[in-house]
This record gives C-alpha cells, sequence and structure tokens, in this order.
C-alpha cells in the first residue's frame, strides 16, 4: 500500500468526510489531531445499517422510526 492516507481533523465538516469516502471509493477514514495522531475514525453506514437492530447500553432495542 503507499500514497497519503486520506485523513480528517476533529473540525472537519460531515459533509466533506462525505465526499471524501465517495470520491476515493473507502468505507472509513482516521480522524487526527495537529500532531498527525489518530483520535478516532469516520465510517461510512449505509440507511440499512443504521436501521439494523442493536440493543442499546441498557439492553433495549431502538424505536423504528
Amino acid at each position: 500500500m503507499t500514497g497519503d492516507v486520506v485523513r480528517a481533523l476533529r473540525a472537519t465538516l460531515r459533509e466533506e468526510t462525505q465526499r471524501w469516502l465517495a470520491e476515493h471509493d473507502i468505507n472509513g477514514l482516521p480522524v487526527v489531531d495537529a500532531d498527525e495522531q489518530v483520535i478516532g475514525a469516520v465510517a461510512y453506514v449505509t440507511d440499512l445499517q443504521r436501521t439494523r437492530q442493536v440493543p442499546g447500553r441498557n439492553g433495549s432495542l431502538p424505536r423504528a422510526s
């Protein structure tokens, strides 16, 4: 694997990261701080995945929207 890593800063707008995911045909990218240390990640989630029933912290299932 070669080349620059597509990454976002904490202040990067959601719309910009969505565009990068689509432009680079990737499903996720790291979020880095000013020192280029990874502090998180942004992942592409489809509506289908978003509506999958996953128990919450208290064990309850999310309500259908």
